[in-house]
This record gives C-alpha cells, sequence and structure tokens, in this order.
C-alpha cells in the first residue's frame, strides 16, 4: 500500500480475518479447485496463479455451514439452500433459446471473461499465445482477436468500464500482481492504479466508473475487500473475501468467502459499498461457489458451482453454472456436463458466457437460459 492509501484508508470494523483459512500446502486435488476459484481457469490443475518469486498460492476450498438438515439455520432465520445440487431444479434438458461458441482455437488457460457494455465485444484473458496469460478482445461477428497486452507478465482478469471505453485488470508486471488500466479501443499506455506490496485482483468498476473494488492478499489478513476512488484516493477496507461484483445499480457488492468450518467451502455474499449491510446469498455443502457475477438488471447472480471428484488431476474438479434469484433464494443450473464450466459473466439481453473445457470445442461459450418462475 503506498503511503497516501495508508494516510486516506477507511477500515470497516470485523471480528475476525480469515487469515487462518490459509493453509500451508494443499494436495493437488485441492489445488484444481483453488486455482479455479482464484483465477477462472478453465484448465483444472493447471499451476495458474504465480507472482515472480512466488509459490502458487494456496486457499481452502469453499463450503459453508451452521444450516440445519432442511437448510435452515436453528436459529430460525431464513439462509440460502444448503445445496444446490440436491435441494433445486435442474434447467438442464429444456431447450436454450441460443447456445454459442465464441471461440474456435485452443485457448490455453482462460484467467477471466467480460462482456463490452454494448454487448459486441468479448474480453477475455487466456494463454493462447505463450506461457504467460495475455489479454484479447474479440469482436461478436468477426473471427480476429485483438491482442491488448504482451509480454512474459501475467495479465488476468480483465474488466470493461460501465462505458466501455477502458480496461483494468490484474498484472504481474512490476513484481507482484497489481491493479492496471488500459484504453479498450486505440493503442495506449497502461496506467498503474495500485501499488501495494501485497497481490490485487479482479478488480470491478461501480457504476458510475468512479471506483474500483479488488482482493487484496495480505500477510495479517489473508485476502480481503478493498475499495479505491480513482477520484480522491481514497480506500475502504471492506473485510474478508475473494473474487468482487459491483451490482449493476451501484447497492451492493458480491463476494465468495470461506467458511470458518473444515474443510472450508466458499459461499456467495453481498455486502453494501460502505460496508452496513453483509447478507449471505449462497451456502452449501459439499460444493464451492465461486466467480459471482450480476444479472444486468440486478435481481440474480450467476455463479459457479464446484464439486471435488477423484481420479487423475484433470477429472478432479466438477463444475456446472448455476444462478440463483435474491429475491426467492432458489438456484438453478443451466449448465452440465462430465468437465467443468466456470466463470460466468452476464452480459447484455441476458447472455450467460461461461468458460468451458468440453471435449466438443472447450474455450468461451454463451446461452440464453430459459425464463424460471420464483
Amino acid at each position: 500500500m503506498t503511503a497516501s492509501e495508508r494516510k486516506m484508508v477507511k477500515r470497516i470494523p470485523r471480528e475476525r480475518t480469515n487469515r487462518e483459512l490459509l493453509p500451508a500446502s494443499v494436495g493437488p486435488a485441492r489445488t484444481a479447485v483453488l486455482l479455479l476459484a482464484l483465477l477462472g481457469t478453465s484448465i483444472p490443475g493447471c499451476m495458474f496463479f504465480r507472482g515472480k518469486g512466488s509459490s502458487p498460492s494456496k486457499l481452502p476450498e469453499a463450503r459453508t455451514a451452521g444450516l440445519d438438515s432442511e437448510g435452515s439455520r436453528a436459529d430460525g432465520e431464513e439462509r440460502a439452500p444448503r445445496s444446490p445440487f440436491e435441494y433445486t431444479p435442474s434447467l438442464v434438458g429444456k431447450p436454450y433459446e441460443d447456445l454459442r461458441r465464441h471461440t474456435v482455437h485452443a485457448l490455453g488457460a482462460i484467467a477471466g471473461i467480460d462482456v463490452s457494455p454494448d454487448g459486441a465485444a468479448l474480453l477475455y484473458s487466456s494463454t493462447q499465445d505463450g506461457a504467460a496469460a495475455n489479454i484479447y478482445i474479440k469482436r461478436e461477428n468477426s473471427p480476429g482477436v485483438t491482442r491488448k497486452t504482451s509480454g512474459r507478465s501475467w495479465d488476468i482478469h480483465p474488466r470493461f468500464s460501465p462505458d466501455g471505453k477502458w480496461i483494468a485488470f490484474a498484472s504481474d508486471r512490476d513484481g507482484n500482481f497489481d491493479i492496471w488500466i488500459i484504453p479498450a479501443g486505440a493503442a495506449g499506455g497502461a496506467e498503474q492504479f495500485t501499488s501495494s506490496p501485497e497481490d490485487d485482483l479482479s478488480p470491478t468498476w461501480s457504476p458510475d466508473g468512479r471506483k474500483i473494488a479488488l482482493c487484496r492478499r495480505s500477510p495479517d489478513h489473508g485476502w480481503t475487500l478493498w475499495i479505491l476512488d480513482r477520484s480522491d484516493q481514497s480506500v475502504v477496507e471492506l473485510g474478508p473475501g475473494l473474487l468482487p461484483a459491483w451490482s449493476p445499480t451501484g447497492e451492493w457488492i458480491a463476494f465468495q468467502k470461506p467458511s470458518e468450518r473444515e474443510p472450508h467451502w466458499f459461499g456467495l455474499w453481498i455486502i453494501r459499498p460502505d460496508g452496513s449491510e453483509v447478507r449471505q446469498v449462497v451456502a452449501g455443502d459439499g460444493f464451492g461457489a465461486m466467480a459471482p457475477s450480476w444479472s444486468p438488471e440486478g435481481h440474480s447472480i450467476a455463479f459457479s458451482a464446484v464439486r471435488q471428484g477423484t481420479g487423475d488431476i484433470r477429472q478432479v474438479v466438477r463444475g456446472d453454472v448455476w444462478v440463483t434469484k435474491l429475491s426467492s433464494g432458489k438456484m438453478y443450473r443451466i449448465t452440465s456436463g462430465p468437465g467443468t464450466e466456470a466463470t460466468p459473466v452476464w452480459g447484455l439481453g441476458g447472455r450467460i458466457y461461461f468458460a468451458s473445457d468440453r471435449r466438443d470445442g472447450a474455450g468461451i461459450w454463451s446461452l440464453l437460459p430459459p425464463e424460471v418462475e420464483g
């Protein structure tokens, strides 16, 4: 953190950090899930998160606790169902209005997807041209791809600004991971937005484009959520969390956070940008809820539901894309298959884009899910 950041930081009070939830080591099966959670790679088992001179990031798998056998808390407070795989209907088998494959050539490891506000461009990070991940833009209805970054640094988690003119992303080009900003259109230099000794990942813009939320790894507190104001350089720390996603209305930030109980499956939460209110919206037992993405109207959240399998390292993870409706808490699965489909992002008109390692075409796909009630 820079001196100006330390001077202007505002910390939201919290009872505890998630420092103790970061084990010293994890097995290969867990590594596949952890990398999927952190970086959205569609290649399970890929050793993807490495800064210069650092070891692979280590985080627990996800779970949530505190629910009784009926999926409710003992104190009577309503919470999310225990497991979408057990309690909720599936949309798989119902006809999609439109299923599209957006990439044809091999992309390698995928480290983030986004869609432009007008729906005309697909933004992603991948290792398609080398050992390190770079950022690319693919226009709809065009086979061509524009490479936005290059070099040996890892450029991951790209996000369009609300006006579509800028791209924020995480990069280790200056040593550890910081947040950088580049023009989305014409060529231009990269602006370093954060300069912290800790790793900063997963930037997400406020709807007015004035602020950026991110997750930061601290030696003292583990992974925490931060908001940085682009105009006055003020900083707000919200507390433990990963992979934030700002709602289109600006009222909430969704994120994932591990349970305090073994084996620490991730659940999904939402928090006010001022830290005044926190709610859990997806809780699980035997699965991890990861990588939230808001629907355009802000009524639903798409996410990756990941379970751990057995056997070969490339088969230890099963992941599908699910949607939860915040008004009812109902959850619906919209993809299914033997592989992993993850890191969903909602685009214009309700289309959901996601990374898939399916045998008939690994890469980036999208669909229009059927209408659901409730």
